[in-house]
């Protein structure tokens, strides 16, 4: 990824309110319809938690920007005879599991 994954996450009863460093983190009202799952659109990455355990069970999914090589036909000549290889950038989503830690001891 081009940036790591860093912020917070305020867990108060039963509301969980997820910030990145960035400060730009939106509740996706649609996709936490269903009663497993809360999830957030960050700058960077979508942050799932469950609802049940949302510090033991957190994910992330992000879009990876990969250089790659890949051989493209020389459109000078016909039929392809001749390929040549070109350096290009490949986006490719990633996910995995959020490492959270605790900051401050529940009151």
């Amino acid at each position: 990824m081009d940036q790591p994954i860093s912020g917070g996450i305020v867990i108060r009863g039963d509301t969980l309110i997820a910030v990145d460093d960035a400060g730009v983190c939106e509740y996706d009202k649609r996709a936490s319809q269903n009663d497993k799952v809360i999830v957030y659109n960050c700058s960077v990455a979508t942050l799932r938690f469950d609802r049940r355990d949302p510090i033991g069970n957190a994910t992330f999914q992000a879009i990876a920007h990969v250089d790659s090589r890949q051989v493209v036909c020389d459109e000078r000549q016909r039929g392809c005879s001749r390929n040549r290889l070109e350096n290009t950038t490949v986006s490719k989503s990633v996910s995995g599991v959020l490492h959270l830690k605790r900051i401050e001891t529940p009151r």
